[in-house]
Parts: structure tokens; sequence; C-alpha cells
């Protein structure tokens, strides 16, 4: 579930411990809330998994929106590079239990050279050599995604606004096999 969720350490706690009884797979944070934020994601996740008798849920860190470019960046105040923040927030997210991050495919070979095989990336911004890049501004192809280290992809308009969506995913499906 793509909420990222961002508040004090008790709320986003107690909202991840109720949409962990929901069951789902995946949940989002902002690894801007801070380490303590981020703990108090998973260990609610924990709870509400073990008295469910249901699986933890994977819990990733929203590093940097896709749509941000630097100028955006630096508009909200950051002094650090985009590049520099995510590799801050992927330290951040990992320190703190978390499963992975979602983060553009550009940053994903550097988040993956400190993080390990394990941890998980998840990549937005993806955009088939066909497809126009929209409000997207760190983007690359599913191949270059890959190539980076990416363990999942997120493609959305791609196909919901192709012409021929089954057509589009099978033309994103080739560029994907050619990676792997």
């Amino acid at each position: 579930m793509d909420l990222k969720l961002h508040d004090i350490p008790n709320t986003v706690g107690h909202s991840v411990y109720y949409l962990t009884k929901l069951g789902v797979d995946l949940l989002t944070v902002h690894a801007a809330g801070g380490s303590r934020m981020l703990e108090s994601a998973v260990h609610y996740a924990k709870i509400a998994a073990e008295e469910e008798g249901i699986e933890v849920p994977k819990i990733l860190g929203v590093t940097v929106l896709t749509a941000i470019d630097e100028e955006a960046w630096k508009e909200i105040g950051s002094k650090l590079s985009i590049k520099d923040s995510v590799i801050n927030f992927a330290k951040i997210a990992k320190k703190s239990g978390l499963d992975g991050v979602i983060a553009s495919p550009k940053e994903a070979r550097m988040i993956r050279e400190i993080s390990g095989d394990e941890f998980l990336i998840v990549t937005p911004g993806i955009r088939p050599k066909f497809a126009n890049a929209n409000d997207q501004k760190r983007i690359t192809t599913p191949k270059e995604a890959i190539n980076n280290g990416a363990t999942l992809l997120v493609i959305g308009r791609p196909i919901t606004q192709a012409e021929n969506p089954r057509h589009a995913a099978e033309l994103i499906n080739e560029e994907i096999r050619e990676a792997i």
C-alpha cells in the first residue's frame, strides 16, 4: 500500500499496525521521517502480524520522489544534492530495519552498493524507449533500471495511458527480458 506515511512515530506506528492487519504485502513510509518513525513502523508491523498470524509486510522507505529535480529539491530547503539525500535516506532506512526503499532508478546502483543484495530497491520513474517522461524527472528504461540494481519496477502510465496497453506491456516485457 503506497501511502507514503510521514508523521510522528506513534501515529505512523499505529497506522502501520492497522494496515498490517489488513494483510498488505508492502507499505511505504517517508524515510525523511527519521529513524524513530521508521523503527516504530517496523515494530508495530511485527506486533500486528504476530497477532494475526500473518507475514510481516515489507516496509519501504520513500527517498526522494522521482518527480522532483535538483531545483525543486533546493526549493524545499535541502542543503544536500538529491544523490546525497537518497544515499542518506537509504542508510537510515536500512539501519532502522526497513526492507528497502523507493528510489529513482538513476540512484539504484549506488543504493545497491551500500545496502547489499537483500535490500529491496523499488523504482518508479520507469519509462520504456517508446514512452513520454510525463511529470517524472529522474527516469530510466526498464533495462537500465534492472542493470542499476532495481529489485522491482513500477510502470504505470506507459501502460495505462498507452493506445494499446497490451502491446505496451509486451514491449516493456521485451525490454526487461533484454536485461535479465
